[in-house]
């Protein structure tokens, strides 16, 4: 009969152990996920945004791992912001020399809603490391004077985010504000 007791508050201690242990994973699973969230929201960082925080070089690259033409992949746009774009052929072509010829690079306003103008000419580039690899584009000598002023960009600067993790890269120029997940990819097509 002793034996048996014995046996009975062994089965009856496991089970309370093992019912404690499945309260507090559960708790961990409950309580885990919202600290993560509200990190994730704080800091506007979504998984499902674009681009993906996965999609970006982790080392400098090469010049001849960029050089090349590159045209329209995909465009993150609204309907009308899309068709405007797609009218004429977008290509971007990188040298070797770090001169870059621009045809009918698209220019929206600064919150993404209007397509100001179409470059075409030539830029000088550069890969720079603020956050994310990227080109910087400077110095537009425009084929044709440019009428809109605020077409006029002989002496600025402007980013485009390179994205994967190897060659072949990607080329992404966001479009407007960078939380809207706007843009537009271009995909190298040739040497």
């Amino acid at each position: 009969m002793d034996g048996k007791r014995v046996n009975q508050d062994c089965a009856t201690k496991e089970r309370r152990w093992y019912a404690s242990r499945m309260r507090k994973l559960r708790s961990i699973f409950v309580i885990g996920p919202i600290p993560l969230c509200l990190f994730l929201v704080a800091c506007n960082v979504s998984p499902l945004s674009y681009p993906h925080f996965w999609d970006h070089p982790k080392a400098k690259l090469t010049d001849t791992e960029l050089v090349g033409t590159y045209k329209i992949l995909k465009l993150r746009l609204s309907g009308d912001l899309s068709r405007a774009v797609r009218e004429t052929e977008s290509v971007i072509t990188l040298n070797a020399d770090h001169t870059a010829t621009l045809t009918n690079f698209p220019e929206f306003d600064g919150f993404g809603d209007t397509l100001l103008c179409k470059f075409s000419g030539s830029v000088h580039w550069q890969v720079d490391n603020v956050e994310d690899w990227w080109i910087s584009f400077e110095s537009h000598h425009p084929e044709r004077k440019m009428v809109v002023p605020e077409c006029r960009y002989e002496n600025s600067v402007w980013p485009v985010s390179i994205l994967s993790r190897h060659a072949p890269y990607r080329l992404y120029s966001t479009v407007g504000d960078p939380d809207s997940d706007e843009g537009v990819e271009f995909e190298k097509v040739g040497p």
